[in-house]
């Protein structure tokens, strides 16, 4: 008897917590990485199986949605992808920026241009290929509720050390791995730099950023430059201002494997090293 009345009680324990399972579930949804409304927006309907960035096996892909949005008579295309951490998320964004792009009003970290809206957020990058048919405040209300999804780890300080004097628009590119490199190296037009993905350290944990410089001031003055800043697995950082593609090819693998004897090399040939805060 007293046997039964336990399994009863356990038996009527269990139905109440599946029931508060239950109920929580429904109130709290998975939260997938991009919604199913925002705003007055609803999705219409989502892709099987989407484009995504070329990067995202490298940075760490853990998730992505791409689908149909629609407010009336507007519609657009939002897709999402969920990565490593911030940091490969920011190897994803830099990788999709384009010179034709410039900041947004939609907040920190976004891009637009005629084709399209990035924005990153934590671990999240958000992508609007119709932008002119979303409002401002509704794409604030988006990327409000994909913030509360994200990662709040901070991004790589190394995005800190480029030179901003010079720089031409939305050509920094972000490189955690060779195939990151690699395509920073296209995007900037010096393959060459490509050469060195192989030997600079990033199974150690190494990391590079590239932009692409002005010679001059004014807009239509020749792009022939290109900086990197390095940092290998003990976060020193090399800053390259305005140093001739050669002497970037010599000067970065030396610095992000012997970066004590290495040093006065490094400086002899390209006149210009730093190490902020050390």
């Amino acid at each position: 008897m007293l046997g039964m009345r336990l399994q009863f009680v356990f038996a009527c324990l269990f139905a109440l917590l599946s029931a508060a399972n239950s109920s929580a579930q429904q109130s709290n949804p998975t939260q997938q990485v991009l919604p199913d409304a925002f705003a007055s927006w609803h999705s219409s309907g989502c892709d099987a199986n989407p484009q995504r960035p070329a990067l995202s096996q490298e940075a760490g892909q853990r998730e992505f949605r791409q689908c149909q949005f629609t407010s009336g008579k507007q519609s657009a295309t939002i897709w999402a992808g969920r990565y490593r951490d911030p940091s490969g998320a920011y190897e994803v964004y830099t990788s999709l920026l384009r010179p034709t792009m410039q900041p947004s009003t939609v907040g920190r970290l976004t891009a637009v241009d005629d084709k399209g809206l990035l924005a990153l957020v934590g671990d999240i990058v958000v992508g609007v290929d119709q932008p002119r048919n979303v409002s401002t405040k509704d794409l604030q209300e988006l990327t409000s509720i994909v913030a509360a999804r994200a990662d709040k780890t901070p991004l790589p300080p190394i995005r800190e050390y480029l030179p901003k004097e010079d720089l031409v628009n939305a050509t920094q590119h972000y490189a955690l791995g060779p195939v990151g490199l690699r395509a920073a190296a296209e995007s900037v037009g010096k393959p060459e730099i490509a050469g060195l993905a192989g030997a600079a350290g990033f199974a150690q944990g190494a990391e590079a950023m590239l932009a692409q410089y002005r010679r001059g001031r004014e807009a239509g003055d020749e792009v022939d430059q290109v900086h990197i800043v390095a940092a290998d697995v003990g976060e020193r950082v090399g800053i390259l201002r305005g140093a001739p593609i050669l002497k970037i090819g010599v000067a970065i693998v030396p610095l992000l494997h012997q970066a004590g004897r290495a040093e006065a090399k490094f400086a002899e040939i390209t006149g210009s090293i730093f190490a902020p805060g050390y």
